[in-house]
């Protein structure tokens, strides 16, 4: 970000006049709070490239980001490391504050975001529990061999579960594993968001109602694979599993 970069500058010539001196560190609660609230293309790529780590939102340093708008920072010399959060952490109640302001209407949408795409995925990954618990011999049954177009979990969206399990964390100070998540827990944090609670239910039922439009498209197409999520597998195993399903049918 060009302002953390400009602010890098600055420090370096502070610094031959006093060794001890932190511009980074004494400006960066102000400089933090901006990339979350300012609507402007440059601020909003550096939220970007401080959250994203290869296109997936970390809640780590999105964590990190909002403690260090309230002045919680780590122990470094010089400059913030947003894969390590302080040991002091921003208390639960004022991140929802945050959240419910004005200046918290980006990270809204930026958590909305994130709960409709683990709500999807959450239901795939117990989708994909039942499967393993339903014997073998049972899956080529019509209406339970469709859980074999169930693409299993990628490494990006087990990611994605992870993260959504420590947002969860921070702001209701709840321990839930990412092996439990269920819709039901993700839903008991809609009391805690408060007044943006309305906000975040309207985007995440817009997104997976896009997201189920898109799907339907997806399976429809010709191209030689459907799509379930963000992962691709090939048509033919569609194929193979109505083609079968037709056959038990036919047999009955």
């Amino acid at each position: 970000a060009l302002v953390i970069r400009a602010l890098g500058v600055l420090e370096g010539i502070a610094l031959t006049g006093d060794p001890k001196f932190k511009m980074i560190m004494e400006a960066f609660p102000y400089v933090s709070k901006r990339v979350m609230s300012t609507d402007t293309p440059l601020l909003r790529k550096a939220f970007r490239d401080i959250v994203y780590v290869d296109g997936v939102l970390s809640a780590k340093r999105l964590q990190v980001l909002l403690d260090s708008s309230a002045g919680f920072l780590g122990d470094g010399d010089a400059f913030v490391d947003f894969d390590t959060p302080s040991e002091e952490a921003m208390d639960p109640t004022e991140s929802l504050k945050f959240l419910n302001s004005e200046d918290g209407k980006f990270l809204r949408s930026v958590i909305a975001d994130e709960i409709a795409v683990s709500l999807d995925v959450v239901a795939r990954s117990s989708t994909m529990e039942l499967k393993r618990r339903i014997p073998s011999t049972l899956l080529a049954l019509p209406f339970v061999n469709v859980l074999n177009l169930v693409p299993d979990l990628s490494k990006e969206e087990i990611v994605q579960l992870e993260n959504v399990r420590e947002i969860v964390k921070f702001l209701s100070d709840r321990q839930v594993s990412s092996k439990n998540m269920t819709p039901e827990t993700l839903r008991a944090l809609l009391p805690e968001l408060g007044n943006s609670a309305s906000d975040i239910v309207i985007q995440v039922a817009g997104q997976l109602s896009e997201l189920a439009v898109r799907r339907a498209f997806d399976v429809r197409r010709s191209s030689g694979e459907v799509v379930a999520g963000r992962k691709r597998f090939p048509q033919s195993r569609l194929q193979s599993n109505l083609s079968r399903w037709n056959s038990n049918l036919t047999k009955k």
